[in-house]
């Protein structure tokens, strides 16, 4: 069985891939050291038999892996966190406090290019719950506290690859944090749309802490994914069709087609309502045809499972009318499997 010491190092053999190789690097320019203080990511002075995290991470958001234990099966954990419990190298916490503001801070401009991620806690040892991605509540910045954001994979589906690729996902947030504010998000993130084919859909990782309706959502969300990808693939020819593509801006569209004309911008929701579907749709599309420095898209599509019933209809109907949006529904279906 994988220890954490034992993928510490693998993390570091591997790293040499992926930016988060970079990042003693980038430190390096942060921090304003005169030195290159190691080339990897975790240290013996680091690691311990439960948890990792990068070195010199002790006063910064951390890089940090760990172990953790649920109904007797064990996960891996991967992300960033904030330790705020003080040590000989950090006897007080009020340097992490601005750093959680920032945080924060990150999360309400940025939150989709993070938002399969999650957050939990540990207050004496106690772990919370696993909570839906969201700017820190004001009574985490306590001493004690030990707040992270990641996610989690059972011992034996961990994936190196996938930890690496989600390190480099939060190095914006990280370099932000560090930073003081003083390199904003849009500088680290992709400067251009940029489409390329494949189906990249997200993760399904999970585990029981994690609310069993929160959970329901994300593999459902997955599985429309995989449908509408394959529906389209049809329909544009596979070299056509991308998924989980980056805006340029810090989102990701859940599906592009490529036509002659332009590309077509699809986003899955997953709801209760076909008009909380819809609200929650449109924001978003918007955001990734029409932010400044975006690419435009010739069409924008909500896709959900729901029949559109007539006033949804009326709805977006209106919208194209009144404001020259190029706004539209698809329905796609799953079956009887996923019910």
């Amino acid at each position: 069985m994988t220890t954490i010491p034992q993928l510490a190092e693998q993390l570091n053999q591997r790293a040499a891939r992926y930016k988060i190789g970079k990042l003693q690097h980038l430190r390096v320019k942060l921090k304003d050291k005169k030195r290159l203080p190691s080339r990897k990511i975790f240290l013996p002075a680091t690691i311990s038999e439960d948890w990792a995290f990068h070195y010199g991470g002790r006063a910064e958001l951390q890089f940090n892996i760990g172990m953790e234990e649920s109904n007797g099966k064990r996960y891996i954990r991967h992300g960033v966190a904030f330790s705020l419990e003080p040590s000989q190298t950090l006897p007080r916490i009020d340097a992490l406090l601005p750093k959680m503001r920032l945080f924060n801070e990150f999360l309400r401009t940025e939150f989709n290019a993070l938002e399969d991620f999650r957050i939990w806690y540990f207050r004496k040892g106690v772990r919370s719950d696993t909570l839906p991605l969201a700017p820190l509540a004001p009574e985490l910045f306590q001493t004690g506290t030990f707040v992270f954001m990641g996610a989690l994979a059972p011992i034996d589906q961990m994936d190196l690859d996938r930890i690496l690729r989600d390190f480099d996902r939060l190095l914006p947030l990280y370099i932000f944090v560090e930073s003081g504010g003083n390199i904003p998000p849009d500088k680290t993130f992709p400067t251009a749309f940029t489409f390329r084919a494949g189906n990249h859909a997200k993760s399904s990782w999970a585990v029981a802490s994690l609310p069993e309706r929160q959970l329901s959502i994300e593999l459902r969300h997955n599985a429309l994914q995989s449908a509408l990808y394959s529906e389209l693939c049809m329909e544009y020819g596979p070299e056509n069709i991308g998924t989980e593509i980056s805006n340029g801006g810090g989102g990701r569209i859940d599906a592009v087609a490529r036509s002659v004309d332009g590309y077509i911008f699809f986003e899955i929701k997953i709801g209760q309502s076909l008009k909380s579907c819809i609200r929650e749709a449109i924001g978003q599309l918007l955001e990734y045809s029409y932010w400044p420095g975006a690419n435009s898209a010739k069409e924008l599509v909500i896709v959900g499972e729901a029949v559109l019933d007539g006033k949804s209809n009326r709805y977006i109907e209106t919208l194209k009318r009144s404001f020259n949006l190029p706004i539209s529904y698809r329905r796609v279906t799953l079956g009887d499997e996923m019910l």
